[in-house]
C-alpha cells in the first residue's frame, strides 16, 4: 500500500513537472504566411515576434534584359509584365522565352512590393546564395 502511493505521488509529480516545462517554452503560433501573389506580400498585421520570419518566396514581377527604375507600383507592373517564381532560375522560363528571354546569362530586374504596419520593423535578410548584383528598397 505503501508502495502504491509513494508511486502515485510520482507520477502526480511528473504530470506537474511536464506541464509547467511544456508551459514555459518558447511559442510560435502556427500561422501559415501570406503568399505572394502578382507580385505583392500582403504583411499587415502579421506579428514577427509571434508569428515569425517569412521568406520571400512566390510571384515576383520580372523583366528581362532590362533595369527598370522605382515608379508606382502601377507603372511598375506594366514595365515588368512577366510573374516568375522565386527562388527559381529564370532559364528556360516559358514566359521569359515568349518576349525573346533567358538562356541561363544576362541581367534583368525583379520588383516585389510588400505591404507592412508601419510601427513594425521590417528587416530583409539574404541567407541564400549569393550573386552579383543590386538591391533597392524603397
Amino acid at each position: 500500500m505503501q508502495r502504491l502511493r509513494a508511486s502515485s505521488w510520482l507520477h502526480l509529480l511528473s504530470l506537474v513537472f511536464a506541464f509547467v516545462f511544456i508551459g514555459c517554452g518558447e511559442h510560435k503560433a502556427e500561422r501559415t504566411p501570406p503568399p505572394i501573389i502578382d507580385g505583392t506580400l500582403d504583411l499587415r498585421g502579421w506579428s514577427f515576434e509571434h508569428d515569425g520570419a517569412v521568406e520571400l518566396s512566390g510571384q515576383w514581377h520580372f523583366a528581362w534584359k532590362s533595369f527598370v527604375s522605382i515608379a508606382p507600383w502601377p507603372e511598375l507592373q506594366e514595365a515588368m509584365p512577366l510573374l516568375l517564381e522565386v527562388p527559381r532560375s529564370w532559364e528556360g522560363h516559358e514566359d521569359a522565352l515568349n518576349f525573346g528571354g533567358p538562356i541561363g546569362l544576362g541581367y534583368g530586374t525583379y520588383a516585389l512590393r510588400i505591404l507592412w504596419d508601419d510601427e513594425v520593423p521590417l528587416a530583409i535578410i539574404n541567407d541564400g546564395p549569393q550573386f552579383a548584383g543590386t538591391v533597392e528598397i524603397y
